[in-house]
């Protein structure tokens, strides 16, 4: 049986680990472009690496922050999972995001999850 190649996933904290941390009154919150993370990530990100941001916070917040600072050729590797972990987005081929709700219909279908704000719930097969 041939070897599969291999596939490097990251996944990260934003606030302050990825992404700058927050500094001034009122705190200013600089965007992946201004630390010294961004160039290590889309170099991963030319060679397949699939990066997968995690926040508590909502998604405004740092779809400009993190997403955005990505180069739009590379943002198809990119998933932003926001409030916590509980809804994942992935960027679409124009760089916009797009909720992914892959998990939530896996885990209706087997009736082990209540859906999230937003997701209809569907009877399992």
């Amino acid at each position: 049986m041939p070897a599969r190649p291999a596939r490097l996933s990251i996944l990260a904290d934003l606030d302050g680990t990825l992404l700058p941390r927050p500094y001034g009154t009122p705190p200013v919150h600089p965007p992946l472009s201004d630390g010294p993370c961004l160039a290590p990530l889309v170099r991963l990100l030319k060679l397949g690496a699939t990066v997968i941001g995690i926040t508590g916070s909502r998604l405004a917040t740092h779809q400009e922050r993190f997403v955005e600072s990505i180069p739009l050729e590379l943002r198809s590797n990119v998933m932003l999972a926001v409030e916590t972990g509980r809804v994942l987005y992935r960027a679409a081929p124009d760089g916009t995001l797009e909720q992914d709700t892959s998990l939530d219909d896996a885990l209706l279908a087997q009736g082990d999850c209540t859906p999230q704000p937003g997701h209809a719930a569907r009877p399992s097969v």
